[in-house]
């Protein structure tokens, strides 16, 4: 499984806002199967709610939460690429 289906999979309604190399960890040396990691600025997303959010490491935070927009799950695609 990709990053991109399991972010989307499991956690649809998570932003996790720290996702870094350092966060994504492959599950065993054979295996492209991947564990993410480090979910202390996790957010649950509400969806009758916009959240805004100023947290993050500096070199992976995706424009909207610079700019102090509404985040969502794509929030975190941004730090991957």
């Amino acid at each position: 499984m990709n990053l991109n289906n399991q972010l989307n999979y499991d956690y649809r309604s998570i932003v996790h806002l720290d996702m870094k190399p350092e966060n994504i960890l492959l599950k065993s040396k054979k295996s492209y199967s991947i564990k993410i990691a480090d979910f202390g600025l996790a957010k649950l997303l509400k969806s009758d709610e916009e959240s805004r959010i100023m947290v993050g490491t500096a070199e992976f935070v995706s424009p909207e939460i610079i700019n102090y927009d509404p985040v969502s799950t794509a929030s975190d695609m941004w730090s991957v690429g």
